[in-house]
């Protein structure tokens, strides 16, 4: 599932006719032209793009770009939902498999075949891929003992614990159904559904850690510049579509 529904806002008024995903990265690939690539060439069949904002122009836009080996199925929010709300109103179409779940605006070079490796060798009821970090001004972090089991979130600014480690979140998780369970049709978190409420009972949420590339395409002024590194060919953009 790529989650696709927010405004964008931080991107000022690129986003006025366009919903955020749908902004170009090069003249034939949008950003998330090049998320759905990266899920293709991973294996991955069926794409669920949850949608809000300016949905119908992100169903025309598949109308004539739809990728040979996979579907792509839409789920509208008339109102959003949220991380956890997206998901639990998108369940009908998951029909009972463990998913992977990212974001419309965040390329990365995580190996997806890997991270539901890890994810059921650990036997967990749900994964994040985790980029180790302690810088804890800049992000929310993930805290993870030494069997990388999610153990909690650090605030911004707060103290970095000497014992475990702390990464951030890139947007990849995988969800077992036992972890969808506890999200519904209404506006709700993820890590407050699944996450904290399953480190509050005990239940084995993987913490992997991975150590590639990660681009949160966040604001007007980091899309600007990163598309003039991707034309310039400073960075390739080929190497997130992996």
């Amino acid at each position: 599932m790529i989650m696709a529904a927010g405004y964008g806002n931080r991107m000022g008024e690129l986003t006025r006719e366009l919903p955020k995903p749908l902004l170009p990265l090069t003249p034939q690939l949008t950003i998330l032209d090049t998320v759905v690539a990266k899920l293709v060439r991973s294996g991955i069949e069926r794409i669920v793009i949850n949608c809000h904002y300016q949905a119908e122009k992100i169903r025309a836009h598949f109308r004539w770009r739809t990728p040979e080996k996979a579907e792509i199925i839409f789920s509208d929010e008339p109102v959003l939902l949220g991380s956890g709300g997206g998901i639990g109103r998108a369940e009908p179409y998951f029909e009972g498999e463990t998913i992977l779940v990212t974001n419309a605006d965040v390329l990365c070079t995580v190996d997806i075949r890997d991270l539901f490796r890890r994810h059921i060798e650990a036997g967990a009821v749900a994964s994040m891929n985790i980029l180790p970090s302690r810088n804890a001004d800049a992000y929310t972090l993930v805290r993870y003992d030494e069997e990388h089991r999610i153990g909690g979130f650090l605030p911004l600014h707060a103290p970095i614990p000497d014992e475990g480690g702390t990464g951030i979140f890139t947007g990849h998780q995988i969800l077992s159904p036992e972890a969808r369970q506890h999200l519904g049709d209404q506006p709700m978190s993820v890590i407050d559904r699944v996450y904290k409420r399953g480190i509050a009972v005990g239940e084995t949420l993987l913490a992997a850690t991975f150590s590639g590339e990660w681009i949160d395409i966040g604001n007007r002024d980091f899309y600007e510049d990163f598309c003039k590194k991707i034309a310039s060919r400073e960075i390739d953009l080929t190497r997130y579509m992996r």
